[in-house]
């Protein structure tokens, strides 16, 4: 039997634990849905579920969302989105979805993570682990050279910035596979990953690009998943002479992802101009 004294102490300890434990920020709204970070953290969540659920859905809008500041650094993002996804007869089917996204945006070394992703009528989809990590390659797995630095003298779009060097998951087998071409770049999953290759790299960069398209690539059997070796054109504003002017500027870009059909894992090594 507990004596009160080893009680009563227990109970100061606890008291003081709390007393001292750091306090939670509190969740403040998001004042403009269509600011471009709130955009890009919505467009991620709807990319990467659909990667990691085979799911054919595109990111619409941010309806509304409240922002936190997380424990241990970061921040949390719960939104909710407007994704469509193609319905019967050619018809698209638009829903709401509720999802928590966790980040640091602008930093070129850090983990983002989709937390969660719950639809509206109470069905939940919810996501224990889901990061990507933006990398740089010191060696190819097949004994190529390394590419250049994506980021060195890099054109705008997007900006410099300096990326870490880490090593990537080793191949499964020790002899790779071959390369296979692309056969089709209007495949769902190949645009898929080229969508998230441009998001991942803006997340992580804070650049303004969209996807366009996919204009060819390669892929490999690598890791216990896939490496996709493609060349994508994105688009970019820029601001003109007036105020009120911009200019709409098209470049192709070589990317390389890794990643798992079916499971929570993509990574986004490489992103550079394809000159």
């Amino acid at each position: 039997m507990r004596s009160p004294s080893s009680s009563s102490l227990l109970g100061a300890v606890l008291l003081a634990v709390l007393i001292l434990a750091p306090s939670r920020a509190e969740w403040v709204p998001v004042p403009d849905v269509n600011e471009v970070v709130i955009k890009q953290v919505g467009q991620f969540a709807v990319l990467v579920y659909g990667l990691a659920h085979r799911k054919d859905m595109a990111f619409v809008a941010v309806v509304r969302g409240q922002t936190e500041d997380a424990v241990g650094g970061g921040t949390n993002y719960r939104l909710v989105v407007v994704a469509a996804k193609p319905g019967e007869e050619g018809s698209t089917t638009t829903a709401e979805y509720d999802c928590l996204v966790w980040g640091v945006p602008g930093s070129s070394s850090d983990t983002w993570k989709l937390r969660r992703f719950l639809g509206q009528n109470g069905h939940r989809r919810f996501l224990p682990f889901l990061s990507f990590v933006v990398l740089t390659i010191a060696d190819d797995a097949n004994g190529d050279a390394a590419p250049p630095s994506p980021l060195a003298a890099n054109p705008a779009p997007p900006p410099p910035v300096s990326i870490p060097i880490l090593p990537p998951p080793p191949p499964v087998d020790d002899q790779p596979s071959a390369w296979l071409p692309v056969t089709d770049v209007e495949d769902r999953t190949i645009r898929q990953v080229g969508k998230f290759a441009v998001s991942a790299y803006c997340l992580n960069t804070g650049a303004r690009l969209a996807f366009v398209n996919v204009v060819g690539g390669q892929s490999q059997p690598y890791g216990g998943g896939a490496r996709y070796r493609l060349v994508i054109t994105v688009a970019a504003e820029d601001a003109g002479p007036g105020a009120a002017e911009t200019t709409t500027t098209m470049a192709q870009y070589g990317v390389l992802v890794w990643g798992i059909l079916g499971t929570t894992t993509w990574q986004l090594w490489y992103f550079a101009p394809n000159n």
